[in-house]
């Protein structure tokens, strides 16, 4: 377990598919591999959850992994799961060991064929002060990369200035991509990206 005072943090993001193909073995999947990877903050999106709240993916890897959750519902409609019909939303969560001290939810800019973007904005207390991780699933259609630049640049301007804040989430976007580029070479906010990191694919 990372102590909060630790330099260095760890993050996974992944989409969980809402309650497509086999819902229940997958969560389950997911809960085994994330509990491998042991990280310190998870974000996750299209996490679908039955308005009745009998069934919900966050809750469930929650459940295995022993970590906080903080959700935000979202794009409420009917989804099949199962052969049947389940009134539910597909939204986002965070999960993570450290603690979290506040957390909001941002209306991003959208478009009626796509309906409701959102971002999760949640502080956690990591290294003695605010760590700030955003989690977000940003607009999937094909052509809006001008669109998706400017879900990212609501973000960019809803978070607080001074602190360390982590990007993170499904954003429907290759590296190359105008959205990617604007947010790390225009936006004078990126100062690393993940992906470079790693040493790309």
């Amino acid at each position: 377990m990372t102590d909060i005072s630790s330099p260095s943090v760890t993050v996974v993001t992944l989409n969980t598919w809402k309650c497509d193909g086999d819902y229940f073995a997958r969560t389950y999947a997911i809960a085994d591999g994330l509990k491998v990877l042991d990280a310190d903050v998870v974000l996750l999106q299209e996490v679908f959850a039955s308005a009745d709240g009998a069934i919900h993916t966050g809750e469930a890897v929650r459940e295995r992994l022993r970590l906080q959750h903080v959700h935000a519902p979202a794009r409420r409609k009917p989804r099949a799961l199962a052969g049947h019909h389940l009134d539910s939303t597909s939204g986002l969560s965070v999960l993570t060991r450290l603690a979290v001290t506040e957390s909001t939810v941002l209306a991003l800019p959208s478009d009626p064929a796509d309906s409701e973007r959102i971002a999760q904005i949640v502080t956690l207390d990591w290294n003695g002060g605010p760590l700030v991780a955003v989690n977000t699933h940003l607009t999937h259609l094909a052509s809006a990369e001008e669109l998706r630049t400017r879900q990212l640049a609501a973000i960019t301007e809803a978070v607080p200035n001074g602190v360390p804040v982590i990007i993170g989430g499904d954003m429907n976007a290759e590296p190359e991509d105008a959205p990617i580029q604007w947010l790390r070479n225009e936006s004078d906010f990126a100062d690393a990206d993940a992906w470079d990191a790693a040493g790309g694919p």
